[in-house]
Formats: structure tokens, sequence, C-alpha cells
């Protein structure tokens, strides 16, 4: 049973983000949803996250909340994949149910880590790809007379400029990233940041 004096944290201060990628279909709910990272809804995600699995009881109780209005948001947050529910057969007449994050889940403070581990490496690529994207946004301004809209007066060169070197930034996001429209990924993938908690 989890106590609320051994969690000293004010989940209302407690910042949610849900992030990632992939492709949704109507039996695969988007979990990237804006309310799912505000009031109730937050706090239930970054409990489970830092103190999960929980029942629906240590859930209510942690958080001064009622079951059946923490079930409510429970079973919104299991249909978008976010959170799970386990079952426990703890006899042959008894079983418990607890809820955990159906995906993984990162602290502000792991996020950081990362960074700093890796910022020599994420220097030099930056520097080597910024060097690459100059080259090739000055190899595309050639390619602007072909557009139909250069010369069209009441266009702005450094205007259409900007579409072509944007038209670029994307491309090369995209390659880079892996990722187009059309997704590679089969469904989505997604993950919880936490932060807004010292120590995290």
């Amino acid at each position: 049973m989890v106590s609320r004096s051994r969690i000293p944290i004010d989940f209302n201060k407690v910042l949610v983000s849900i992030r990632g990628t992939g492709s949704f279909t109507p039996e695969h709910k988007t979990p990237f949803r804006h309310d799912f990272t505000l009031g109730t809804k937050k706090a239930i995600i970054a409990l489970l996250a830092l103190y999960g699995p929980l029942t629906l009881r240590e859930i209510a109780d942690t958080l001064n909340l009622t079951p059946p209005t923490v079930y409510k948001h429970l079973k919104v947050l299991k249909e978008h994949g976010v959170v799970r529910e386990l079952v426990t057969q703890l006899s042959s007449f008894r079983v418990e149910k607890k809820y955990d994050l159906a995906i993984p889940f990162i602290t502000s403070d792991e996020v950081k880590m990362i960074e700093l581990e890796l910022e020599e490496e994420i220097s030099k690529f930056v520097e080597m790809t910024q060097n690459v994207y100059d080259h090739i946004k000055e190899k595309a301004k050639v390619l602007l007379p072909r557009l139909r809209c250069y010369g069209r007066g009441g266009i702005r060169l450094e205007d259409l400029e900007f579409v072509v070197e944007h038209q670029v930034f994307s491309i090369l996001g995209y390659r880079l990233l892996g990722v187009k429209y059309e997704s590679t990924i089969p469904w989505w993938r997604a993950y919880v940041v936490i932060g807004g908690v010292e120590g995290l």
C-alpha cells in the first residue's frame, strides 16, 4: 500500500508531456492528447510513472480523489494506450487489479544527462550538418527560375527563397529521422517526459 506520507510530491506542480511519432488508425487512438498533460490525467500519469503499478484505491487515496473519478480517467488513458491494467490471481476467488504506464517514461534530469553525455558528438554532428545544409541551400537557389511562381508580380525573391529553403529543411529532417508522412512505424511509439520535481 502506498502511503501519502512517503510521496513528497505536489502532483499539481509536476510537468508531463507525451512525445513520439507514428501513424494512427480509428482502432488505435492517439496518445498525444492535450488534456493528458493537464489536471487529473496528468497527475495519474506522473504518479504511475514514479510509483506504479498501483491499485485504483492507492491512486485515489494518493490524489485525494474518489475511486469512480479515478476509474473514469484510467478508462480513457487505457483506451489510448497510455495506461495498462495488470491482473494478478491472488486466490481461486480473488484477483487484484493494478494500473501502470503502458509506455516508457523519462525524467527531465535524465533528458539533461543524455544531452550532456553526448554533447561533444552532437556538437560535431550539428557543425557538419550545418555546413552540408548551407551548401545544399545555395545549390537549391539555382532551382528558383524553374518554379512557376518565379518572377510573378508581388512575390518577393526572398520569400521564394524561403519556400525553397523550408522545403530543403523538411526533406533533410524526414531523411535524417527516417520518418515520412506515411510513417514506417506500424502504429505509434510514444513516451512520457516527467519534470517539475526536484531531483528527478
